[in-house]
């Protein structure tokens, strides 16, 4: 997975690009826990993928739900950049359980996300 925080505007970027891994959210931890410690969270995520590509195994998975535990209320929105279906209708269903705005853009579109998530 690509992961590019951007500090001077608090938003992070993050490209995945096969089954996700536990590593990667441990690199994900180690990169925002201390920028979310001095600046107390994130603007946004930009989430930019063709297709999800699901986990590698179930610790991948639990570690993808830790996370979002852990980091959810510290951010304001998350973009997703994608024209999988799914992207379409999951801001409805995860906005009931998370505290950050959700909302899908289509593929190539990830400079109207970030302009929505700078606002």
């Amino acid at each position: 997975m690509d992961i590019r925080l951007d500090e001077k505007t608090a938003v992070l970027w993050l490209k995945p690009k096969a089954a996700l891994k536990s590593a990667n959210f441990l690199q994900l931890t180690s990169l925002v826990d201390p920028f979310i410690k001095q600046h107390g969270g994130l603007k946004g995520i930009i989430i930019e993928v063709t297709k999800f590509p699901g986990w590698e195994n179930i610790s991948a998975f639990k570690a993808h739900v830790q996370f979002i535990k852990d980091h959810q209320a510290k951010i304001q929105k998350i973009a997703l950049v994608t024209n999988s279906a799914f992207a379409s209708i999951l801001p409805k269903f995860v906005g009931f359980f998370v505290t950050p705005q959700i909302k899908h853009f289509a593929a190539g579109q990830a400079d109207s996300a970030r302009q929505w998530i700078l606002q």
